[in-house]
């Protein structure tokens, strides 16, 4: 959705507007359709010059009248965050406000929440972020203390607009909340917690450190804080090691919320893990490769060969897998300061002049982003189940405002200022 020097053609519609427009890079003109019967106003993407790309015959951009905050300063203009989940849509608007609206009639909307002032600062507010947990969505809002930034306040929206606050960092699994206390200087052990809605309870194993991808050495010790946290009936798996003398690493634990049993699930020293369905997927920190193991146990399973001299991994710095496909992000070479992205089975890399930012799964698809300074052909990818590409483009999006309800994609594009959709099926 990029425009330059082309007039505005306004259609009348109950929700949409758009944009008769040009894309530069690409050289895709943007043109106006008629409206259809349920009201959603469609910018066509054609190409009269070149032919469309394989993965798609045809590209099919909607723009969404859905209003943007406007008090945002050009530094900070891409604090945006946007949401949609079973047909409304979340976004924050001027002074902190979060909005709730319909994706069905996008101008009708409420307000919901107002970000306390506490997290607002000379310079505007700080991030925050909507998401999806446990099938509602909730909103983190930062402040910062003294040089750190952290979590201030946590809220969980209910369908009718209403909200319930949440403590920070506590990880909603429905009817049970879980939280790894986080603690950086003094490892103290026994920082596992379990709320049911009455009172918060301790659990888990006082001869261990929850939480932490750490590694403790006779002179030293190191590390970094996981969000790798699942609970599975009532077994939390986590990152877990030892306070103990002598060396030790960062293992997948898995601790039962009733008895407090912790024992290690997988014996390699793990960096990050992520489990789908029965299978559990975790990176081995003495290799930087891709390893699989049933949940229940069970032999581990390289999902990366061995690599040549052109591939080296020097660094994994984040991985999504996707029935059964893995996704990751690693250096094309050995001295390279930027990454790509790569999966299982495939030989070359995704749009391989593209710096991968980040990947994600949102409702069944796995989302790439790409910086626009690394030449790539894509800002934007998304894959389906089975690992084809069902949408791509150059646009500017920003990353916070991409979100996937019911097969169609939403975001924003930082230079049109535009909310688009997108029909995934």
């Amino acid at each position: 959705m990029k425009y330059m020097r082309c007039r505005a053609l306004i259609i009348v519609t109950v929700w949409l507007f758009t944009l008769t427009a040009c894309a530069s890079d690409n050289n895709i003109s943007v043109e106006a359709a008629a409206p259809e019967e349920n009201s959603e106003t469609e910018v066509l993407t054609t190409n009269a010059e070149q032919p469309q790309p394989e993965f798609r015959p045809s590209q099919t951009v909607i723009a969404l009248d859905i209003p943007l905050p406007s008090d945002i300063s050009e530094v900070n203009k891409d604090y945006i965050s946007l949401i949609v989940h079973s047909g409304s849509y979340y976004i924050n608007g001027n002074d902190g406000v979060i909005y709730k609206g319909s994706i069905a009639d996008p101008g009708d909307r409420n307000a919901i929440y107002q970000i306390p002032d506490d997290a607002k600062h000379v310079w505007g507010y700080l991030p925050f972020d909507l998401y999806l947990r446990d099938n509602k969505v909730h909103l983190n809002y930062i402040t910062r203390n003294g040089g750190l930034l952290g979590i201030a306040g946590t809220v969980r929206f209910n369908e009718d607009g209403s909200w319930e606050a949440i403590e920070p960092y506590w990880e909603d699994f429905g009817d049970i909340f879980v939280k790894v206390e986080r603690q950086f200087n003094s490892p103290t052990g026994n920082n596992l917690f379990v709320w049911y809605g009455i009172e918060s309870v301790n659990i888990g194993d006082p001869r261990y450190k929850y939480g932490f991808e750490w590694e403790l050495g006779l002179s030293n010790s190191g590390g970094s804080e996981s969000r790798s946290l699942y609970l599975i009936d009532n077994d939390i798996y986590v990152l877990a090691y030892e306070l103990a003398k002598g060396v030790d690493t960062t293992g997948v634990y898995k601790v039962n919320t009733v008895t407090s049993a912790t024992s290690r699930v997988v014996d390699a020293h793990v960096i990050n893990f992520l489990i789908e369905g029965d299978t559990l997927y975790y990176v081995n920190e003495a290799d930087y490769r891709v390893y699989s193991m049933p949940l229940a146990g069970g032999n581990a399973t390289p999902l990366i060969e061995a690599l040549d001299e052109n591939t080296v991994i020097s660094e994994l710095s984040d991985f999504q897998v996707l029935n059964g496909k893995v996704y990751y992000i690693a250096r094309a070479y050995y001295t390279s300061p930027e990454f790509q992205l790569r999966r299982t089975g495939d030989s070359e890399p995704i749009n391989p002049d593209g710096y991968v930012r980040s990947i994600r799964v949102l409702d069944g698809y796995v989302v790439a982003t790409f910086d626009s300074a690394g030449g790539g052909a894509y800002r934007l990818m998304v894959f389906n189940a089975a690992g084809d590409v069902v949408y791509k483009t150059l646009d500017n999006v920003i990353k916070s405002t991409i979100t996937i309800d019911n097969d169609r994609l939403y975001y924003v594009d930082s230079d049109s200022r535009l909310v688009g959709m997108v029909r995934l099926q």
